[in-house]
């Protein structure tokens, strides 16, 4: 069983700050949050901004989770030992930074259910939009 987070994203080294010029922490940027999570349920914000850094594609605008069950988010080795830490029907606390501000989050951890992209082969069906002629 798998704990049920409910978001997405990727970690912030401090290089990265420099070149995007705008307030940004150390931590995991929160690019996108599944749609009836636990995190979308306690608030959390993703990412509505796409930006292309040194090759790297980025989802901007969203959290920046700085602190995890009390472990500092200083290093991608730290956000793997503290999201080794969750299990299904823990509460987790975490610390984010949001518009210059930090604020704290609490929810408990939901067993993750199957999502669209699981099953190999299986793929999220959408309806096509086509321009009337």
């Amino acid at each position: 069983m798998r704990p049920w987070l409910g978001f997405h994203g990727q970690f912030v080294e401090a290089g990265l700050q420099d070149l995007f010029r705008f307030p940004l922490v150390q931590g995991f940027l929160i690019e996108a949050v599944e749609p009836a999570s636990p995190a979308e349920k306690a608030g959390l914000h993703g990412g509505d901004l796409e930006l292309t850094v040194a090759g790297r594609n980025f989802l901007i605008g969203g959290d920046i989770l700085t602190r995890m069950n009390g472990v500092q988010l200083s290093s991608p080795e730290k956000l793997i030992e503290a999201f080794k830490s969750v299990t299904v029907g823990s509460v987790i606390t975490l610390t984010v930074f949001r518009q210059g501000k930090y604020l704290d989050f609490k929810y408990a951890l939901p067993e993750r259910p199957l999502l669209p992209g699981d099953v190999p082969g299986e793929q999220l069906a959408l309806p096509v939009k086509t321009k009337a002629r």
